[in-house]
């Protein structure tokens, strides 16, 4: 289950630049083939790209307003957040994927690029809601 507050083999997560937040290992997995943020903005030629920070917060706001009412008892609670949180993360490793292994193409489109950053900043907010809500009492 993605939202277990123990990690696998007793192993701690690393701690995530946002605090007592930890980060999952798929979360760091998608992270770390989704372009970083100096790619998306090389390529990027719309309105200024928010920050990582709002990024997150909106993943966040994402998470919250999908997820509903969240059981009071813990695997329940754990069941509904990651079917909520895992399509969120599957869309964007599908996202981050595509560019990093665009195929026939001789490279991704920019648009593709900051796409795939955005998603995988917006789940690192939602995975932190997740666990914020999940680890709540």
């Amino acid at each position: 289950m993605i939202f277990s507050p123990l990690p696998p083999q007793g192993r701690s997560y690393p701690a995530t630049g946002g605090g007592a937040a930890e980060m999952h290992p798929l979360v760091r997995h998608l992270l770390s083939l989704a372009p970083d943020r100096a790619t998306a903005l090389r390529v990027h030629d719309g309105p200024p790209l928010q920050e990582e920070a709002s990024l997150q917060q909106a993943g966040a706001q994402i998470l919250h307003s999908l997820v509903g009412a969240v059981p009071a008892e813990f695997a329940a609670r754990g069941t509904r957040l990651e079917t909520v949180f895992r399509p969120l993360l599957d869309e964007a490793l599908a996202l981050a994927l595509r560019v990093r292994f665009p195929g026939a193409a001789a490279s991704p489109a920019g648009q593709a690029i900051v796409q795939a950053y955005v998603a995988a900043q917006q789940v690192v907010g939602a995975q932190r809601a997740a666990m914020a809500l999940y680890c709540a009492r």
